[in-house]
């Protein structure tokens, strides 16, 4: 007989359990080497190089997609009891034997702080859910908050980091977003530097020239401004309280949640 789907989640709660534990251990390791002169000497000489590698790259034309993305997203799915992003195929999810996993859409805004309370809120049990095969889940960057920056675009260039590392490296995508989460700055100032973003994307697990570079150069700033208009205008994003969309903005299945209950248990009880 085979295992129950409560069997499945608990061992996926354990296994992502483990899997944070590790992430953790990382990223306090990543956080000593930037912070130490070591780090800074690497940063420095990594310097010299992007703007060697910069002088010779130019943003994508505004129709070019970030690879391992599909209609301005990028996917996850569970495989042998891990979160996994859907790299190989992005439009294809990858369902139980037995049942087809909810489809979670999530629209959000590396700036916004509602959506970091919202990732603190629910982010270890929808990766649980996601990990033990239960659902899916598709993160979609939108840059809808750079008016509260002080002109820094600060939004859009995180939403730009977010497709850069979503090209170069998926498998980082949420450690990375993490990091830009617990390091978010307050509305009202400036943002992060460009150089501090790749610090954090570096701390994620993310690295690499052409990374760094596709970050310096806003190389999907075309993408970024193509799908964070899309939201603004579609329909099924509109918050009704509001008249508008904002983010986060979650999608169960097509059907935007609209926050009448649990986040977790709506998508557990999905059909």
């Amino acid at each position: 007989m085979g295992e129950t789907k409560k069997q499945r989640r608990e061992q996926a709660r354990e296994h992502a359990r483990a899997n944070r534990e590790q992430t953790k251990r990382r990223q306090r390791r990543n956080r000593w080497f930037l912070q130490g002169g070591i780090g800074a000497g690497i940063l420095t000489a990594a310097g010299v190089t992007l703007l060697i590698v910069s002088s010779v790259n130019a943003p994508a034309p505004a129709g070019t997609a970030p690879a391992n993305t599909t209609a301005g997203a990028i996917s996850f799915h569970g495989e042998d009891g891990a979160l996994t992003p859907t790299v190989d195929h992005p439009t294809t999810t990858v369902a139980p034997p037995a049942e087809k996993p909810a489809k979670v859409d999530l629209y959000i805004d590396w700036s916004c702080p509602v959506c970091k309370q919202f990732e603190t809120a629910t982010s270890a049990d929808l990766q649980t859910l996601v990990a033990s095969e239960q659902a899916t889940l598709a993160v979609h960057p939108v840059a809808i908050l750079d008016r509260s920056y002080l002109g820094s675009r600060f939004s859009s260039r995180a939403a730009n980091a977010a497709a850069c590392v979503a090209d170069h490296s998926p498998s980082s995508f949420l450690d990375v977003q993490q990091q830009m989460y617990d390091n978010q700055p307050e509305e009202g100032t400036r943002g992060l530097t460009t150089s501090r973003i790749l610090e954090l994307v570096h701390a994620g697990g993310a690295t690499g020239a052409a990374l760094d570079s596709c970050i310096r150069d806003e190389t999907y700033r075309g993408w970024v401004e193509k799908y964070t208009a899309k939201g603004l205008t579609d329909k099924a994003l509109v918050n009704p309280a509001s008249g508008g969309f904002g983010t986060p903005t979650a999608l169960i299945n097509g059907k935007r949640w609209n926050g009448g209950r649990d986040f977790i248990r709506s998508i557990e009880d999905a059909d």
